[in-house]
């Protein structure tokens, strides 16, 4: 059986017991999740998931993430690459043993004790411009060219509006690009489509009770229905 291969942060990851506003939800729901995304479509390929999402990744994480797992990946499996928010990154412990993930957030939220605020503000600002967007495009070419020689089939998305979706249409129009026939206008990525479609975050799954922007039940149905075409289209 093939395998389908995920990659990204917490919008890959699924539903965790240690997450806040999960544990509210799982309460709101009668005591259990609902599917995420990633088995509903493993399901729908007939793929076994190995699901590689880790939350408050930013992408160099994610890319070597995908690095360590290709000695594992063969012809016929799927590979899914989910680029996160582009002012993200990582350092290593002050004991130099594993990596912390490090956003625009502060420092010791984010468990990071090894440079100050300020210092951290500057890196998230600097990150934003437009040579990190193009280091993901890099990033790709290696994925891509991996893909055509063992035969994998990989695809990307992401919900950041400078990445992917902006992109000239004779560009952006790649099988590998998830959804990009459906990009209207330059506002519209991934978690715009869903929406569009009739998926519900957790805020609105919730009626505003539980304060998480990450895709409900129904928000998780829509997203694997519409990647599921794309990939049988494609």
């Amino acid at each position: 059986m093939s395998n389908l291969y995920t990659f990204g942060c917490s919008f890959t990851e699924g539903f965790i017991e240690n997450h806040p506003p999960y544990q509210e939800y799982k309460k709101f729901r009668g005591g259990l999740f609902p599917k995420h995304w990633t088995e509903l479509l493993s399901e729908k390929l007939g793929c076994d998931l190995i699901n590689n999402g880790k939350g408050g990744s930013g992408n160099q994480h994610i890319f070597t993430s995908l690095c360590k797992r290709t000695n594992q990946f063969k012809k016929n499996d799927v590979v899914i690459v989910q680029w996160s928010f582009m002012n993200r990154f990582r350092l290593s412990d002050s004991e130099g043993i594993t990596w912390v993930h490090v956003g625009p957030s502060d420092p010791k939220h984010m468990g990071n004790d090894m440079i100050s605020f300020d210092c951290q503000d500057m890196i998230c600002l600097n990150r934003s411009l437009k040579p990190y967007i193009d280091e993901i495009y890099d990033f790709e070419r290696i994925i891509d060219r991996l893909s055509k020689e063992i035969g994998f089939d990989v695809y990307y998305w992401t919900i950041i509006n400078e990445l992917i979706y902006n992109q000239p249409k004779e560009t952006l129009n790649q099988k590998k690009y998830l959804l990009n026939d459906k990009i209207k206008d330059r506002f519209d990525n991934t978690f715009s489509i869903i929406l569009k479609n009739g998926g519900l975050r957790v805020v609105e799954e919730t009626n505003g009770q539980i304060d998480d922007w990450h895709m409900g039940e129904s928000g998780n149905k829509v997203q694997a229905e519409l990647f599921y075409e794309h990939i049988k289209n494609s």
